[in-house]
């Protein structure tokens, strides 16, 4: 794998469009990896310690607790914020 520096011009647009990708999602791709290209992959900040009370989960732990399980069949309660278990459709 390498990286390769993709241009965000008007070629970059008209690919995403020739492949039916939706205005707005381009516009929103567009911001999103001019930032990246600013900031970088910056600091988070503390802001899932202060939401969930507890440290943010790597991609492996969530994959390890939550995904792997899903995936062999197992079930895991989904809950809201605050503990309290919520069913039905939608949720």
């Amino acid at each position: 794998m390498r990286h390769v520096e993709v241009p965000l011009n008007d070629a970059w647009r008209t690919g995403l469009t020739n492949r039916r990708v939706a205005p707005g999602i381009i516009d929103g791709l567009h911001d999103l990896y001019t930032n990246y290209r600013h900031e970088g992959t910056a600091d988070l900040g503390n802001g899932i310690q202060r939401i969930l009370g507890r440290p943010p989960r790597s991609a492996a732990t969530f994959a390890t607790e939550l995904l792997r399980p899903a995936a062999l069949g197992g079930s895991r309660q989904r809950r809201a914020v605050g503990g309290a278990c919520r069913s039905g459709p939608g949720r």
